[in-house]
């Protein structure tokens, strides 16, 4: 039974199991996106082959995006647990990559939706901080405000 938030009733290996789900949605939609953005237009013979591979892609998209929308509440439960072992770990012990990760996760919630107020307030406000982590001194500002990230 999982304390955090006991009226979902996840134990510690349904948590894990979701944990997992979300990585491997994560990484099939990563190398989904990768291939689209390298794909070349095929030659006029292979245009049957290509459209009946693109409609499996869609029909295994279409299973994952509703085994997202049948988790969602499950999944954002998932993003504020790791979101708080995360915050136990501290911001300024977060690797880069991991700070980008969190950001990139971040944006996922905000676009898939369903968040509250405050629970958006808090996404741009985490997305922000990302960003300030990132801004390095030695970078010229080019003609831009001292504090790019103020502009936000």
């Amino acid at each position: 039974m999982n304390d955090d938030a006991p009226w979902l009733n996840l134990s510690k290996e349904e948590i894990e199991q979701l944990r997992k789900q979300k990585y491997e949605l994560t990484q099939y939609g990563k190398e989904k996106i990768k291939k689209l953005m390298m794909n070349q237009e095929p030659y006029p013979d292979e245009m049957f082959e290509e459209a009946a591979r693109r409609e499996k892609e869609n029909k295994v998209l279409d299973i994952a995006k509703n085994l997202m929308e049948e988790n969602k509440e499950a999944f954002q439960h998932l993003a504020a647990i790791e979101r708080k072992e995360l915050a136990e770990k501290g911001f300024e012990e977060l690797t880069t990559n991991e700070k980008i990760q969190l950001a990139l996760e971040e944006i996922d919630w905000i676009v898939i939706g369903g968040q509250d107020g405050e629970e958006y307030y808090n996404s741009i406000q985490f997305l922000r901080k990302v960003l300030r982590s990132l801004v390095t001194p030695e970078q010229p500002s080019q003609g831009h405000p001292q504090n790019l990230c103020d502009a936000l």
